[in-house]
């Protein structure tokens, strides 16, 4: 009530240098004019007061509660795609208390249906790592769970399916009500633009070549592929019109560079459909905030890892310590129960699998026809992420 800091010394303060130190106080509610703030000092050595060079704590309508950034990012512009993952990067100009909701509006077209969606990133230190989204509102609700201080950039990514149609960019709204008597913030437009969704699903590059034409023998085949939307775990490739081959049905292995992006490293081959169906994998690496766990961000999970006797290709939930978050072991073991710490396993932070900025090489085999056989084109689709079937090259 009196407005006064009071400081009491531990040594001799000398006279001929300066001494400095800072600390902190919450700005008031209300609007008011700067102050000029007075120092004085008492015992032996007594000083009236006197004003201090500079003036502080002004409140003026400019300076209410705001977002000084709002940033939406977005990983594909591709129509109807069914992975986009939106990154959400804010700076407040006040606190932002526990309990404090944000609201992320104007996320319109978006065909993924209402309900809770995963949060990760940086930011689930201070943000719950499920978020409400409501999908006829376009509207997505963040709780704050640690107060974020004012000045402080948060990022934190959720996923949402892009719309089915080609629109007009989006440029989403970021406001917050904060709990008790505390001043709400406006909503602030997001300096970039998503859901423009003007990209066509494709196959932009989808070759395909054999290393012989030999009757009755193995051959390999070279495939180079890339998307115009990235593919992520989960996604269905399928090679089919693979005419003429006589292999059975089989998993069959995989082999080059990139053959760890799919699953088990091998494809299913039907030799009724003459298709080989390949299963995009997982690529996660593990997310922990400063201090929280014993394992590194970023260091990568490790698949197959075994988990009460069970081998694991994908995150899990069970035994989860963080409700239903998914983790995955980053030894090929892990310890039961999980440790507190961390150790030897971490909370799932996963990417694109087959990127769309670069491509993906691997090759398989498959026995060919015993005598003369005109050679077929085969075709390549990805329903999963809306990719059309297209002859490859």
């Amino acid at each position: 009530s009196s407005s006064v800091l009071v400081l009491t010394t531990r040594e001799l303060l000398p006279s001929s240098r300066a001494v400095e130190f800072t600390f902190t106080l919450t700005n008031g509610l209300i609007s008011q004019n700067s102050v000029q703030p007075r120092i004085s000092s008492s015992g032996s050595s007594l000083i009236t007061p006197r004003p201090m060079d500079g003036f502080i704590l002004e409140i003026s309508g400019t300076d209410s509660p705001s977002f000084t950034l709002v940033d939406v990012s977005q990983t594909t512009a591709v129509t109807g795609a069914l992975v986009n993952i939106l990154t959400l990067t804010f700076r407040p100009n006040a606190d932002l208390p526990v309990s404090s909701l944000l609201v992320l509006s104007g996320l319109v077209n978006s065909p993924t249906a209402s309900g809770e969606l995963t949060v990760t990133g940086t930011g689930v230190t201070y943000i719950a790592s499920n978020a409400t989204w409501d999908q006829a509102s376009g509207i997505l609700n963040l709780t704050v769970n640690s107060q974020i201080e004012a000045f402080s950039t948060v990022e934190v990514s959720f996923t949402l399916s892009n719309p089915t149609v080609a629109q007009s960019a989006v440029y989403p709204a970021l406001s917050a009500i904060r709990p008790g008597a505390l001043t709400n913030m406006p909503g602030s437009l997001s300096q970039t633009g998503v859901f423009s969704a003007s990209i066509r699903p494709a196959f932009i590059f989808k070759e395909i070549a054999d290393s012989h034409g030999i009757a009755g023998m193995s051959n390999t085949l070279f495939v180079t592929i890339q998307p115009s939307t990235p593919l992520w775990e989960g996604a269905s490739i399928i090679i089919d019109n693979l005419l003429g081959a006589k292999t059975a049905d089989t998993l069959v292995d995989l082999s080059g560079p990139h053959k760890g992006r799919f699953i088990d490293e091998r494809g299913a081959f039907s030799a009724e459909g003459k298709s080989l169906t390949l299963s995009v994998g997982p690529n996660c690496a593990v997310s922990c905030g400063p201090g929280e766990c014993a394992e590194t961000t970023g260091t990568e999970c490790v698949f197959p890892f075994r988990y009460k006797g069970v081998a694991f290709l994908t995150c899990i939930t069970l035994d989860s310590l963080d409700s239903d978050r998914r983790w995955c072991g980053t030894r090929a073991s892990v310890s039961t129960p999980l440790s507190s710490n961390r150790a030897g396993w971490g909370y799932c932070d996963c990417q694109r699998t087959i990127p769309d900025d670069s491509k993906t090489i691997f090759t398989f085999a498959l026995e060919n026809p015993d005598a003369n056989f005109v050679g077929s084109t085969p075709r390549i689709r990805s329903l999963d992420f809306n990719i059309p079937e297209k002859p490859m090259t």
